[in-house]
């Protein structure tokens, strides 16, 4: 799997817990064909776990796709979650950009319910009901998150 991996403080209106500033972070992850392809039995980590007594607060993700010759077809709907491709949803999921047939950008922000906070979970990306059957474009995410004393 080909990664592109940054990290960077982003300018975003002031995000306030307990009273304290968080910086808000940028993370970028580009994800090859083969790993979208595969990307229900085996989620992509987008953000990293923070550490203990840690979490991570999603605030915006953003994908792109990088369109080739072939649309993803079939389970082309992404959820972001917590841990794996079974943990707490922290984002509304994208449903209309792995089938895209030219190059496309779509944004999600934080869940629109109230979200429990996972300590010490990373953040991935997986496809909600199965492996998509073909396609071969690579995926750009860019997840803005703050890392929350828990």
């Amino acid at each position: 799997m080909s990664t592109r991996k940054q990290l960077r403080a982003q300018d975003y209106p002031a995000v306030f817990v307990r009273g304290k500033e968080l910086k808000v972070f940028t993370k970028k992850t580009t994800i090859a064909t083969a790993a979208v392809l595969t990307s229900f039995t085996t989620p992509v980590e987008l953000v990293p776990a923070p550490g203990a007594g840690k979490a991570i607060l999603v605030h915006r993700i953003t994908e792109s796709v990088d369109y080739n010759s072939a649309a993803y077809a079939t389970n082309v709907t992404q959820e972001f979650r917590y841990t794996n491709g079974s943990g707490t949803k922290v984002t509304a999921d994208i449903g209309v950009l792995l089938d895209a047939t030219a190059d496309k950008i779509v944004s999600v922000g934080g869940i629109e319910a109230a979200l429990v906070l996972t300590a010490n979970a990373a953040v991935v990306v997986a496809n909600a009901t199965g492996n998509p059957a073909t396609g071969n474009s690579p995926v750009a995410i860019s997840v803005d998150y703050s890392i929350i004393q828990i």
